[in-house]
């Protein structure tokens, strides 16, 4: 068997490959299309933070390949129309950073119900001032999007007893052990208008692109927060930073955006009531590790025939 991996600055984890799978042969590969040295018979590749640019060469130069595995959650740059219509399976890390966006989220809650910035300009001010600060507890808490990372989510605010509420497309009948309730997407306005915070946790798709747009922020009262882990583009930025702007929203806590790295004139840069995350909300000491363990089970899989995990609907994009 022979894999393509396209990265070739990480030494340290394609050892492990080739430590505990001595009989396949490697190919390190540049992560874009101008750094590529794609091979011409890879039966696999693994898409180690990939440009989203090597996908259809590194498709149009192996006919063989069966199977790519990224390295990341989202993959909806990497699903072109020609990987959706390759044969070739698309597994992801799904699941994977989930618990330390969880606690991101709880950190930019509790950024605001605090006022941790009052805090810290106080501070900076040398200035003695008491205030008086907000619970979690007992808040409603939205989640939009309700997979892995939605109920990492849930888990920990379920924890400060707080009230949550879920947004996915398919709607249980019953409360599970953390979301009291459910909602569909299109009802979430309803939903909305009862919350303290929104955190978005959502895969970018088709319907999830500006799915929280003027008329969902609007349906937020003033004291909420809106917090994204998600993907930029869920939300219409321009509608946030108009709420955020006029004071119609309390504040939000951003860890993703629609164009990254966010550039300086942003006008997120210049509005007090943002906390702002440069998509490193996961970054932990042990996010390539486990990554790497991750590809390394369902690598093991691949080879003895059994199911990969972790498969992506192409269609649906996660």
């Amino acid at each position: 068997m022979k894999l393509v991996v396209t990265d070739t600055q990480f030494d340290e984890y394609t050892s492990q490959i080739a430590k505990r799978f001595p009989s396949i042969t490697l190919h390190l590969s540049g992560s874009s299309a101008e750094q590529a040295d794609l091979p011409h018979d890879a039966d696999a590749a693994l898409l180690w933070f990939t440009d989203p640019s090597l996908i259809d060469p590194l498709l149009a130069t192996n006919p063989k390949l069966k199977w790519l595995h990224a390295s990341s959650t989202g993959v909806e740059n990497y699903v072109t129309p020609a990987l959706r219509a390759h044969p070739a399976l698309l597994t992801n890390a799904r699941g994977l950073f989930a618990d330390p966006l969880g606690e991101w989220v709880i950190g930019g809650m509790l950024y605001f119900a605090k006022n941790f910035k009052r805090l810290l300009d106080d501070h900076s001010a040398c200035r003695w001032e008491r205030h008086e600060v907000e619970e979690l507890k007992g808040k409603t808490l939205v989640i939009y999007g309700y997979g892995s990372i939605g109920r990492a989510i849930a888990k920990r605010a379920h924890a400060f007893d707080m009230h949550i509420v879920a947004c996915r497309r398919s709607v249980p009948q019953s409360a599970d052990e953390y979301a009291s309730s459910f909602v569909a997407p299109a009802e979430i306005c309803s939903a909305l208008a009862q919350a303290d915070y929104l955190a978005v946790a959502t895969p970018l798709t088709q319907e999830t692109r500006g799915a929280i747009g003027a008329e969902e922020l609007a349906a937020l009262p003033q004291h909420a927060v809106v917090i994204n882990v998600g993907r930029g583009d869920v939300i219409d930025e321009t509608a946030l930073v108009d709420a955020l702007r006029d004071k119609r929203l309390l504040g939000a806590a951003l860890d993703v955006f629609s164009c990254e790295p966010l550039p300086s004139t942003s006008p997120f840069f210049t509005l007090g009531n943002v906390l702002l995350s440069p998509h490193s909300a996961d970054r932990t000491a042990s996010m390539r590790q486990l990554a790497i363990d991750d590809f390394l089970a369902n690598l093991e899989r691949y080879l003895n025939e059994q199911p990969l995990a972790h498969v992506v609907d192409k269609a649906l994009g996660y």
